[in-house]
């Protein structure tokens, strides 16, 4: 990092403050004449795609010379034309969308207890144009509620107003890449998931929230895979990203806080669950002494012990690749909690790598549990964890063969887990929420803020 005082001036466009459209036009055609001037005098190579584009053909009986249009991104595909125009647009010093070009749809949001009314631009062009006399009317806007699972956040958000139901708080706003960590009952909370790598409008809608008058005294906790992918994350909600470091003053959460899991935080799992399990089987094994509760309790935590070390995986290429990047960038140092789990990651002599889901061996619930502990340790208010209450004898007891769950997923399917195997990975079904929404921001840089030409 370098003193942001000693560098040019740094690029920051908001969709809010785009130009009208004629005056966008005017822009353009100034750039338009700029080009065309400076290819006359030398200083640009003159481009020669349309008269590459060029035969001659046959129309309406005529033989004339004709120009294809396929030059023109007609025929290319959507996110080559975009990027385009992108360019066009922050060539010009004008916001994306405000030069016609769609946001991507964010993440999501989980609420408990309340309800988030946002004012939602529907209309960009109407409300680019309204009469700026008259600010308080918001033409091109409407008004969206946001409450209960799963729920879409919406592109181009002007505010939100948050309305708590009676006898309801709000302690944290919790920020995780899993979409299925909206199944776990956590009140109190508002829990946004990016669904993957985040796009813009997950972004501007964090800042917001970090932002708002009432969530000033209310932690903002980040709970992400132990691997690069979710370390970047991490980077990208809290410093920026590369692509978009144009909006990076309206895209980051500087509040935001890693809370893992680390690495420790797996591996202590077995021991903090040992209590639950042990509760557990004495109600299914109520004739078993405390000698052989306590012998059956050993070999459980060493099954669990081997079982988690099988979720660890190695650093790759691509890793290291990245931590490079992480280095260079700077932003590590100051994220100390984070350099030392992205030192352990990439470390010659173990295996540091592991997903959310791993949480799940020793119980479905413990990511539930663990989520809680560490709200607990940020909201000294919020009361102790409550851990499941045991089930009733012949009722199902985990890691012993009996009647399969069901584990409840975000898009309402289940998935059957076989008794014998409760370390069964949910990998699988987080997995696929990065490829959701895999856009070039993908490729991340500490935000402009922080002065890295």
């Amino acid at each position: 990092m370098s003193d942001s005082s000693s560098s040019s001036p740094s690029l920051f466009i908001d969709w809010r403050t785009a130009p009208k459209v004629a005056e966008m036009m005017t822009e353009l055609q100034r750039f338009i004449v700029k080009i065309d001037a400076e290819v006359l005098v030398g200083l640009r190579p003159e481009h020669t795609t349309a008269e590459n584009n060029v035969t001659l053909g046959i129309v309406d009986g005529v033989a004339i010379l004709r120009r294809s249009d396929a030059f023109a991104g007609r025929h290319e595909k959507l996110d080559v034309v975009k990027r385009k125009v992108n360019d066009i647009a922050l060539t010009l010093g004008i916001h994306p969308a405000a030069f016609g070009v769609q946001q991507q749809a964010g993440g999501t949001i989980s609420t408990n207890g309340f309800t988030l009314e946002n004012t939602v631009v529907t209309n960009l062009f109407e409300w680019e144009n309204r009469p700026r006399s008259q600010p308080k009317m918001l033409s091109g806007t409407d008004k969206k509620k946001l409450r209960g699972k799963d729920v879409a956040i919406l592109p181009l958000v002007l505010d939100t107003r948050i309305i708590l139901q009676k006898d309801s708080r709000l302690d944290a706003v919790i920020v995780t890449e899993h979409r299925n960590l909206s199944t776990l009952d956590i009140g109190n909370v508002l829990l946004v998931m990016t669904g993957g790598y985040p796009t813009s409008t997950t972004k501007e809608y964090l800042n917001m929230l970090s932002n708002h008058p009432k969530l000033q005294q209310v932690p903002f906790l980040c709970f992400i895979d132990h691997d690069m992918g979710g370390f970047s994350i991490f980077q990208t909600l809290k410093y920026g990203s590369k692509n978009q470091a144009w909006g990076s003053k309206n895209m980051v959460c500087p509040r935001l806080e890693y809370a893992g899991p680390t690495r420790q935080d797996l591996r202590d799992s077995v021991r903090r669950y040992r209590p639950q399990w042990v509760d557990q089987y004495k109600i299914n094994h109520p004739s078993d002494t405390d000698a052989q509760v306590g012998e059956r309790a050993a070999k459980w935590a060493k099954s669990m012990r081997t079982k988690i070390g099988g979720k660890f995986s190695k650093h790759t290429a691509k890793d290291l690749e990245k931590f490079r990047s992480f280095e260079k960038l700077g932003w590590l140092e100051l994220e100390p909690a984070v350099k030392r789990e992205v030192n352990l990651t990439i470390g010659a002599k173990i295996a540091g790598k592991f997903r959310t889901a791993a949480l799940t061996t020793v119980s479905l619930d413990y990511p539930r549990i663990f989520i809680e502990t560490k709200l607990r340790q940020k909201c000294p208010n919020r009361g102790a964890v409550s851990f499941p209450a045991p089930a009733a004898r012949g009722d199902y007891l985990q890691n012993t063969p009996s009647q399969p769950p069901s584990v409840p997923h975000g898009t309402g399917s289940s998935v059957n887990i076989p008794g014998a195997e409760m370390d069964v990975d949910l990998v699988e079904t987080m997995a696929p929420d990065r490829a959701l929404t895999n856009s070039p921001d993908t490729e991340l840089r500490l935000l402009s803020a922080m002065d890295v030409p």
